[in-house]
């Protein structure tokens, strides 16, 4: 009977030692990769900026001019000093109520300190005769500079507290026979940072 009872336990303990690396590894054993996948993770990331926003401040003005009957002319604004040039027969004359200062157009522009914009302006404009249908004068040479880049004349940069002064000159072409009268253009400018 002694026999037959450590058999038994005998038997119990060989099911028992041979059970036990199994459940061992289950529990430890590392999973092993499938062949031929593999992977791995990157992080997005992003980092917004503040927008930019542009401000008329001031109007081009090519002030009171006068052309002849027989001979045109035209008057330029440098963008950043405002001086004005006049070629052919334009002159500058000072009007009944003593305003006869041309200037440069002035834009406020403010968005991410330390960050470069670029400056888009149209070719030319139309500049029409106030209350008379049809009359108009072509603006062109539409230039820009930036208080803090001034010897560009396509971009700008802002400063340490964002922002920033654009100037806009141009040029007026004045025929000869002009219909008398205020002349005025819209001036669209984009600004974009680049």
């Amino acid at each position: 009977m002694k026999q037959a009872i450590s058999r038994q336990q005998g038997a119990g303990r060989g099911w028992l030692w041979s059970t036990l690396p199994a459940l061992a590894c289950v529990v430890s054993c590392p999973a092993q990769a499938q062949p031929g996948v593999s992977q791995a993770q990157a992080t997005a990331t992003a980092q917004i900026i503040a927008p930019l926003a542009v401000t008329a401040e001031s109007d081009l003005s090519f002030g009171v001019v006068a052309v002849s009957a027989t001979q045109g002319g035209s008057i330029t604004i440098e963008p950043v000093t405002g001086a004005a040039t006049y070629s052919g027969a334009a002159r500058q004359t000072c009007g009944a109520n003593g305003q006869c200062a041309q200037s440069a157009a002035i834009f406020s522009v403010r968005g991410e300190a330390g960050r470069h914009y670029r400056v888009s302006l149209p070719a030319t404009v139309s500049a029409r005769l106030v209350g008379m249908p049809g009359a108009q004068l072509e603006v062109g040479g539409l230039t820009s500079a930036s208080r803090n880049r001034p010897g560009d004349t396509a971009s700008g940069a802002l400063d340490d507290r964002g922002e920033d002064e654009i100037r806009i000159g141009g040029t007026l072409e004045i025929p000869a026979g002009t219909e008398p009268g205020i002349y005025a253009a819209e001036v669209p400018i984009v600004v974009f940072y680049g």
